[in-house]
């Protein structure tokens, strides 16, 4: 279970840094319709480890 939801982090990840490609809007739509989704994204620790170590 742990290494799915790191690679799921990673996705997401991905996913924000492409943020502005139509792949990246569409990706974050789905993201912000779904409650599950949207829970694990803004509780991605290894984005927010990266965000405050920069």
């Amino acid at each position: 279970m742990g290494t799915a939801l790191v690679i799921v982090w990673v996705l997401f990840m991905i996913i924000t840094l492409s943020y502005r490609t139509g792949f990246g809007k569409a990706s974050m739509d789905m993201i912000d319709k779904s409650p599950l989704l949207t829970f694990l994204y803004d509780h991605n620790y290894i984005m927010n480890a990266i965000i405050k170590f920069h």
